[in-house]
């Protein structure tokens, strides 16, 4: 069975009928984290959007299928890397910002997300270590919190003996994990309760330009609706809708496995040149990501067959799982594995997501393509849009997310 022990272990999550408006202003697209957060913002502005999502719940493909961290910081290259190191920083704040929301949120509409701050740690090869040496320095001298830790040091943090061939590690103290289903369904649940409208089991069938070209009229199962503004938050699945973003946003297949409880405790990491990652469930349980380099493509392009949530599980990446497992930390060594699944991230080709107005199309906005890396804007981007579709002040979207890189007018 390929289901996530974040949907798995959800409250259960209500979802009453939404009846279809004719006309509505703005239409939101899917109901992972950023349509959700979308909803929030905007419902919190006193509008009343309209989601639209295939599933009976929220959270259904990445937003409930990932390893649950938010690591501050921009994805793709290493901060250290990017040629220009002021966008690379305005990034950096903009994920801090995106911590400061989440705390804030979950406080404020009572969301039992389980999240703590408990640090997140780059685990160091030979190879790995000058350049992770250098990007704390990096982030040192931006003003952001990173520590070199020496391998005693990085085991007394982590909670755990590392095997032999790490020798050190980055460890970044400001970094949390939290439970992704909890806090969709709460985002979800808290913008419904500010008046967002969210039509569950309503899937976006095909978007086409309105009556007169000033709108856009949107077909489901259920019946079509015409809306002034539309978002498209489909992430994987966009270009299902919109075959242009095909060439832009590629499915891309990723793996966890979870071991049984394990009696030491484990500080979140990412390892072996950032393709594996992992962290510890309240349960106890270890979580593992990653391994995506052991398939060809690097699994790019591998996409859910319709009307499923995830890509089929691919045994051989559960079984790399299994093996990295105890050479990263031998205390994991014939700790079962008691549970795998998949999920569909969405990779643009230079890691970046586009969040905006889609060029030359009035009306029609894109926040997709997060590249595995979705977490921590998934409030600050969404509030950001929010902002500007209701011609409000927000935080500045960095250029380097916007989708003229890719769409053209």
């Amino acid at each position: 069975m390929n289901n996530s022990y974040w949907l798995n272990t959800a409250p259960p999550f209500t979802a009453p009928t939404v009846e279809l408006p004719a006309h509505t202003e703005m239409v939101i697209l899917g109901a992972g984290i950023m349509g959700c957060a979308l909803a929030y913002w905007l419902a919190r502005a006193g509008k009343t959007p309209l989601v639209l999502e295939r599933n009976a719940h929220p959270a259904g493909g990445a937003t409930g299928r990932n390893g649950g961290l938010h690591v501050a910081g921009p994805g793709g290259a290493p901060y250290h890397r990017w040629a220009d190191r002021a966008a690379a920083r305005a990034i950096m704040q903009l994920t801090l910002r995106n911590r400061e929301l989440l705390e804030e949120i979950l406080e404020r509409e009572a969301i039992q997300a389980n999240y703590k701050r408990v640090g997140f740690m780059h685990l160091a090869q030979a190879h790995e270590a000058a350049e992770l040496k250098a990007l704390a320095q990096a982030l040192n001298e931006d003003g952001f919190a990173a520590h070199w830790l020496e391998r005693a040091e990085a085991e007394k943090k982590l909670g755990t003996s590392l095997g032999e061939r790490y020798l050190g590690a980055v460890l970044k103290p400001d970094d949390g994990q939290f439970h992704s289903a909890r806090y969709a369904f709460g985002v979800a649940e808290a913008a419904r309760n500010l008046g967002a409208r969210l039509a569950f089991s309503t899937p976006a069938q095909a978007v086409e330009p309105g009556p007169g070209g000033r709108s856009w009229l949107i077909h489901t199962p259920r019946g079509q609706c015409v809306a002034e503004q539309v978002i498209i938050a489909l992430n994987a699945w966009a270009g299902e809708l919109f075959p242009e973003l095909t060439q832009t946003i590629a499915p891309t297949r990723g793996h966890i496995i979870l071991t049984a409880p394990v009696n030491f405790t484990l500080t979140p990491w990412e390892a072996n040149d950032d393709w594996d990652y992992g962290r510890q469930l309240e349960t106890g349980q270890i979580l593992l990501g990653g391994r995506r380099n052991t398939q060809p493509d690097l699994d790019l392009g591998c996409a859910p067959a319709p009307g499923e949530n995830a890509p089929p599980l691919e045994p051989s990446v559960v079984e790399a799982l299994a093996q990295i497992a105890p050479q990263l930390f031998p205390a994991l060594k014939d700790v079962p594995i008691v549970q795998a699944w998949s999920g569909a991230m969405a990779f643009t080709s230079d890691w970046q997501p586009l969040a905006g107005q889609w060029p030359g199309r009035a009306g029609l906005w894109v926040l997709a393509g997060f590249s595995g890396h979705g977490m921590p804007f998934s409030l600050v981007l969404p509030q950001a849009i929010a902002a500007q579709l209701t011609g409000t002040a927000g935080e500045a979207i960095p250029s380097a997310f916007a989708p003229e890189r890719f769409l053209k007018a």
